[in-house]
């Protein structure tokens, strides 16, 4: 691991005093400058779309890296199928903006509301092209950062830690059971309940 990620020591507070400055360097993609600047991934990004633009064997494949990463064998999966779970990905990262948009007051939400055509693009491939050739600066950046959110959502279905939750759980239980519960005496329900008041505060 990178030793910058864990120790809060090495961390670089050099903002030149804006206290909006943000370090983009663990998230590339979220960065409003990232298609101005001459960056590997830019370009491996450009190569990607290239590449399955036309070609919808290549967008298969690719479709097929991004659900099986550790398949080396890139087995042959229904692409239709793929695009259909890469669609619940997209509206579930649409979902999870709009959410965090709602927390904000409502004054300041349509100034940051979802831009129409990247909220109705549900195709990994069609985001891509609106990522580089959308109509202005803010469709292209809310194109990146939905593609971005989609992928971290399903990275983080695929993390070890959620596919084994169900044993985690198990595991705690038994923990809790044999240690902490063990010598319990007696165990009686307890009902607790509660009114509102009118002013659906008190």
């Amino acid at each position: 691991m990178y030793q910058g990620w864990v120790d809060a020591s090495r961390i670089s507070r050099e903002n030149n005093g804006d206290i909006w400055a943000v370090d983009f360097t663990a998230h590339p993609m979220l960065d409003p400058d990232f298609a101005s600047q001459s960056t590997r991934q830019l370009y491996l990004n450009r190569l990607t779309y290239r590449r399955i633009m036309r070609d919808d064997e290549a967008y298969g494949h690719e479709l097929t890296r991004l659900f099986y990463p550790l398949d080396t064998d890139r087995r042959q999966v229904n692409t239709h199928r793929l695009q259909s779970r890469a669609q619940e990905y997209l509206a579930e990262a649409d979902t999870y903006i709009a959410s965090t948009i709602a927390l904000l007051p409502e004054h300041s939400r349509p100034a940051v509301v979802l831009s129409p055509v990247v909220a109705a693009t549900l195709d990994v491939r069609e985001l891509m092209g609106l990522s580089f050739h959308g109509e202005n600066e803010r469709v292209r950046y809310e194109a990146r950062r939905k593609l971005f959110l989609a992928q971290t959502l399903l990275q983080i279905d695929q993390s070890r830690t959620i596919q084994e939750g169900p044993r985690h759980l198990t595991h705690f239980e038994n923990l809790l059971n044999e240690g902490l519960w063990k010598y319990t005496q007696r165990i009686n329900d307890l009902h607790i309940g509660y009114h509102i008041d009118d002013d659906g505060q008190t």
